[in-house]
């Protein structure tokens, strides 16, 4: 899966975008579409897969700076897909039954957490709060 994420490119995106939703998705169907099946159980992600996705997406946004705002359409086409493989409808209310939306913003708190406790840092802002109470 991480070889795969790695070669995705906005250039690529409309063949590979088949390919993402097959791989995190298998071969589930939305409602509307040919071969739903009304009766099967409550969509449940893979918990493993969507981790591994949003670690690869993340640490390729960090990276390619200059793919981000692709990388930020890719999550939300995620999130669209995932609210319609559970029969929602992609508005703000619904945004909470995203499990890769909560994974995504998840992983956005403790790397920033993770930034702002390096020893560096710490360094750095103590000693400008020392240089504020003078």
């Amino acid at each position: 899966m991480r070889l795969w994420l790695n070669q995705i490119t906005p250039d690529n995106y409309d063949k590979k975008s088949v390919e993402l939703r097959g791989l995190m998705f298998g071969d589930r169907k939305c409602q509307g579409e040919p071969g739903y099946d009304e009766q099967t159980d409550e969509f449940v992600p893979d918990d493993a897969k969507q981790g591994i996705v949003v670690e690869t997406i993340f640490r390729k946004a960090q990276m390619e700076h200059d793919y981000s705002g692709f990388y930020a359409r890719l999550c939300t086409q995620i999130v669209r897909l995932e609210l319609a493989m559970k029969s929602m409808k992609t508005v703000l209310t619904n945004l909470k039954f995203s499990q890769f939306r909560n994974k995504l913003l998840t992983n956005c708190r403790e790397s920033f957490e993770r930034l702002i406790n390096t020893p560096d840092l710490k360094q750095e802002k103590d000693e400008n709060e020392d240089e504020a109470d003078r």
